[in-house]
């Protein structure tokens, strides 16, 4: 008979076994975690509102970019997020209300009210330098008090206070000169190497831009300044520069692409640049789009699926030796070209004498210019366009100044469309294609046939190695691309050029006896 103490004792493993197998099922359980012991941020609008409190506020501008106003400033005043500026104002917030203003701090505020003011806020006007009012503009000086100029039909208000209109102001802005009780443009002529019908036309450019804050509907024509060395073309667009828009960057170099066009044209009512030899259609494409407005998109910094759209939309100013530069049509038809002729040895100045001239006449120059302005809103819904040219604006701008210096009907007019022909001639002139269809057009007067006749033809009037460079169209296909550009510029130069569709693409080519428009 077996004993019972010796049934029970088994290995303990076996003893471990059998429980586990006679052992209920058991379902683990999660045990929550403990809550972490960090600071839970407050809402984006609760930490506006702690903030800015009363003296300023967001908004969200019609450029995209977000902006802190300040009400209790004499002129509203603007400061773009995430600008030393406004970090500044956030900084002395979040001190005033208890916080210790570090970058960090500074920087998850400006987070915050961006994401507020993207999300639940309305898009308001906020300019650059030049604002839209009630019939006519409003000028920031960006002098330390701040002051503005108002220009309506017939007068020019010095404002020091009130305004309502909200400007920002960047780094490198430089103040404008605080006009005087009495203006003169004429003492404008005496430092610039201008004719006098030039002297008109640029006068009339200068009142033309200021009038022009950027809206989409504002065309800013492109002032081209031509002339060998000596000829003063520098010192005329940092003229130009001082009178519209001072900067610290004045005349630079041209930017190799449209996005750092966009980026220069972000914070600047005019830029100027100097020393062209020639520009790619890309980049003459990009100064169309500034002249007329318009935007382009682009990659986010340090991303690969974000775009950004970029605006660009503003006055140029391009000044080379030769014209070059201007080898496209659709790019001189919106300039106004200066041919300037070398200046005379012996009537040369110091330039540091002609600068502290210069700005002792600056401000009653200044105020001549704002007083021309608002002489011409006041007849510029009455003016009529007798001369029109592809920048209509302009030329209804000339007409109204012809009134406003009881000058006769059509002269200003006239003059700028001559200045434009000029230009357009030489647009055709520097294409290898443009000057051979001219001269090819003036030879046959008219002529008919397909783009592969044409392009044969063509080539009996060039050399060899010109009609292998990369200035020749290789095909009939590239032939018709670059014969459409040309079509408008061959157009004032007398040369009428159809291309119609059928069967087979037929050019018919013509030339008149006067330059039609």
């Amino acid at each position: 008979m077996e004993r019972a103490d010796e049934h029970d004792a088994r290995p303990p493993e076996e003893d471990k076994q059998r429980d586990a197998a006679e052992a209920p099922e058991r379902i683990p359980v999660a045990v929550p975690a403990a809550p972490s012991p960090v600071a839970v941020a407050p809402e984006p609008p609760a930490q506006v509102a702690r903030a800015l409190r009363d003296d300023h506020r967001a908004a969200l501008g019609r450029d995209g970019r977000v902006y802190l106003i300040e009400r209790d400033s004499p002129n509203v005043r603007a400061h773009p997020l995430g600008t030393r500026a406004a970090n500044a104002v956030l900084g002395e917030l979040l001190r005033r209300v208890g916080e210790l203003g570090t970058p960090t701090q500074v920087r998850d505020l400006t987070e915050a009210i961006r994401s507020h003011a993207e999300l639940h806020l309305p898009a308001e006007d906020v300019w650059y330098r030049y604002g839209v009012i009630v019939g006519g503009v409003e000028i920031a000086l960006y002098d330390d008090a701040d002051t503005r100029v108002r220009i309506t039909p017939g007068r020019v208000e010095v404002v020091t206070s009130g305004s309502p209109v909200a400007f920002y102001r960047t780094p490198h802005c430089r103040p404008m000169a605080l006009p005087a009780a009495r203006g003169d443009v004429r003492l404008l002529k005496q430092y610039l190497n201008l004719d006098d019908m030039q002297f008109t036309q640029y006068v009339g450019y200068l009142t033309y831009t200021m009038a022009r804050p950027k809206v989409p509907s504002s065309k800013f024509l492109l002032l081209v300044l031509l002339g060998g060395q000596g000829s003063a073309k520098s010192t005329a667009a940092q003229i130009t520069v001082r009178l519209i828009d001072p900067s610290a960057v004045g005349v630079q170099r041209f930017p190799g692409s449209a996005r750092d066009l966009g980026i220069a044209a972000q914070s600047a009512h005019v830029l100027a640049y100097d020393n062209l030899r020639r520009i790619h259609p890309s980049m003459s494409d990009a100064l169309c789009t500034a002249s007329t407005g318009g935007s382009f998109v682009t990659r986010q910094l340090y991303t690969d699926a974000e775009q950004v759209i970029m605006p660009l939309h503003v006055a140029v100013i391009l000044n080379g030796i030769f014209g070059g530069f201007m080898g496209q049509p659709d790019l001189a038809q919106r300039s106004l070209v200066f041919h300037l002729r070398p200046i005379d040895e012996r009537h040369r100045r110091s330039e540091s004498d002609l600068a502290r001239r210069f700005e002792a006449d600056l401000p009653a120059i200044q105020r001549g210019l704002f007083e021309k302005t608002a002489a011409i809103l006041q007849h510029l819904d009455s003016a009529e366009v007798t001369t029109p040219e592809r920048m209509y604006d302009f030329c209804r701008w000339l007409a109204a100044m012809e009134r406003a210096d009881g000058a006769p009907v059509d002269v200003y007019q006239a003059a700028y469309s001559t200045l434009l022909h000029e230009a357009q001639l030489d647009s055709v002139m520097d294409s290898l294609l443009g000057a051979t269809l001219l001269e090819f057009a003036e030879k046959e007067g008219k002529w008919a046939g397909t783009p592969a006749e044409l392009l044969t033809e063509l080539g009996k009037l060039v050399t060899f190695s010109a009609e292998r460079s990369r200035e020749w169209p290789s095909n009939p296909i590239s032939l018709g691309r670059r014969l459409a550009v040309l079509i408008p510029a061959l157009l004032t130069q007398g040369v009428v050029v159809e291309v119609t569709r059928g069967r087979e693409r037929q050019v018919t080519i013509k030339c008149t006896k006067e330059a039609s428009k």
